[in-house]
């Protein structure tokens, strides 16, 4: 296991807010994210806010790219397909972010500013 998510001693002894009931004290108490520390924090409204953010970039700009194709006289059912492959894109990108956040690099310049 992780010596900062089950630091040792009594069984049942892990870090701040992780379970103790899983294995290796690798799961956090409902509510609350992993930290890189290996404590677990409360989830805020800053989380929220991000998601909800990207959410409604997300829609707004496949609305929008679904309009100029409308408006480009392309009303056959292709115009759909494209904003369907956009949509999948989009996911598949924050999907694999989303996992390379999860490995504990030491980012240089020029990508620290990039990831930020």
């Amino acid at each position: 296991g992780n010596s900062k998510r089950c630091p040792g001693g009594l069984p049942g002894t892990c870090a701040f807010q992780r379970d103790p009931t899983s294995v290796t004290c690798s799961k956090c108490i409902d509510g609350t994210l992993a930290e890189a520390n290996g404590t677990c924090v409360s989830c805020t409204g800053r989380h929220v806010a991000i998601f909800l953010t990207v959410t409604t970039v997300t829609v707004l700009s496949l609305s929008g790219l679904y309009l100029t194709l409308l408006k480009m006289k392309l009303r056959h059912p292709t115009s759909l397909l494209i904003v369907s492959i956009a949509l999948s894109q989009m996911i598949f990108i924050a999907q694999k972010l989303t996992v390379l956040f999860r490995f504990k690099i030491e980012w240089e310049e020029p990508f620290l500013s990039v990831l930020r």
